[in-house]
């Protein structure tokens, strides 16, 4: 007489030896927390490179061709704003400031000296969607002010409460408030500041006035931006008007071709990636040593199930049923690992790791595939051996 098919064999294979089980646990949990902490860090290099894009309120954006990704500073003529604002279907063209090299920050605690990103941007201009930048813009007008970004490394930059002083490139500069943006792999920190204090700390030889300063990004918005084809054929058409040496890309172009450039053009990308087929390699690896020994445990029972007529193909269903239990159950205990590292590195470091739904099924994904993959390797020696040689 069969087993009923209501009896869970591969379950109960499974959970019966609590240690054993403890064990085969603790070896996909280690492989899946790996994955999601090498996806977690590959992740929080391009979304910290792309927040200050993701955060700003454009459709199209204008760049400088010979400009290959935002850590580096190039800058543009105002010229090709006013060139791009002639269109009817323009409503605004913004310029917008940034700072780095010679953002010298003097840390008002240590005294030590650190390189911060200043941004600066007109005040009449809502270009920033974070709504805590525009409650800030009738105080920002003040000389010598600026809003400090809380999700930044205020360890590093000696910033505790909301509202201090400090000095930026030996000159006295007074945060009256934050904002939340966050560090990336080039900058700990930010500021932010109107256009014309951004000329009094970076102005040099121009002076004070920002109208003559060249602009690093020029930011659009489109009359009925919300349509991508009315976006796409503006785009057209100030690109035909525009010299050759800046050009205009949509936000999400922008951030795609800034993410491409750190995947395949920095080593930093491969490492992370390289990082998460290993992780997927010693899955495997562990996920096969656990099944082949869960196979040879029980060698004479799945003998007598082959000697009573059931199909080699029963038994391999038991076993795949078992990796797939084992996947689930590790995915499970390897993503609540990976929250609280994710939740303390994001702490320390400021980077952005975020943790959404692709990425969760990413990883559920891989962790099936990795023990699946175990079993079929596991399973071989149980498919091609006779009844009679497995006892």
């Amino acid at each position: 007489m069969f087993p009923s098919r209501k009896t869970p064999l591969a379950w109960s294979n499974l959970v019966h030896n609590k240690v054993k089980l403890f064990g085969a646990l603790s070896g996909v949990t280690f492989a899946v927390t790996l994955m999601f902490m090498e996806m977690g860090f590959r992740n929080a290099l391009l979304d910290g490179t792309v927040g200050l894009l993701r955060t700003l309120d454009a459709d199209l954006v204008l760049v400088p061709r010979s400009s290959y990704t935002m850590g580096f500073k190039q800058t543009f003529p105002r010229q090709r704003l006013y060139e791009a604002a002639q269109f009817d279907e323009v409503a605004s063209a913004s310029p917008l400031y940034i700072e780095t090299a010679r953002a010298a920050w003097r840390n008002p605690i240590s005294g030590l000296r650190r390189p911060i990103r200043v941004v600066g941007f007109r005040p009449g201009d809502a270009i920033f969607l974070d709504p805590a930048v525009q409650r800030w813009v009738e105080a920002l007008n003040a000389p010598d002010t600026a809003l400090f970004d809380q999700r930044g490394k205020s360890h590093v930059f000696g910033a505790g409460a909301r509202e201090f002083k400090a000095e930026l490139v030996g000159r006295p500069v007074h945060v009256i408030g934050s904002f939340g943006l966050g560090a990336d792999f080039v900058n700990d920190g930010n500021l932010l500041m109107t256009d014309r204090n951004f000329a009094h700390y970076f102005g040099g030889h121009l002076g004070s006035d920002p109208d003559r300063l060249p602009v690093d990004l020029g930011l659009i918005k489109v009359r009925g931006g919300y349509d991508p084809a009315v976006v796409a054929r503006v785009q057209a058409q100030i690109t035909r008007v525009l010299p050759p040496s800046v050009t205009l890309h949509t936000k999400d172009e922008l951030i795609t071709a800034e993410k491409t450039f750190w995947l395949t053009s920095t080593p930093i990308g491969f490492v992370f990636t390289m990082g998460l087929v290993m992780g997927f390699v010693v899955g495997t690896i562990i996920c096969y040593q656990i099944l082949f020994s869960d196979i040879t445990s029980y060698l004479r029972e799945y003998a007598t199930l082959l000697a009573m007529g059931y199909p080699r193909r029963f038994l391999v269903k038991i076993v795949l049923e078992e990796a797939v239990y084992l996947a689930l159950l590790g995915f499970a205990c390897g993503t609540l690992a990976a929250l609280g590292i994710y939740a303390i590195a994001e702490d320390r470091t400021r980077l952005p790791f975020n943790l959404d739904w692709g990425r969760v099924l990413l990883i559920l994904v891989a962790t099936l595939a990795m023990c699946i993959v175990s079993a079929c390797f596991a399973i071989q020696k149980l498919w091609r051996a006779a009844p009679a040689e497995l006892f």
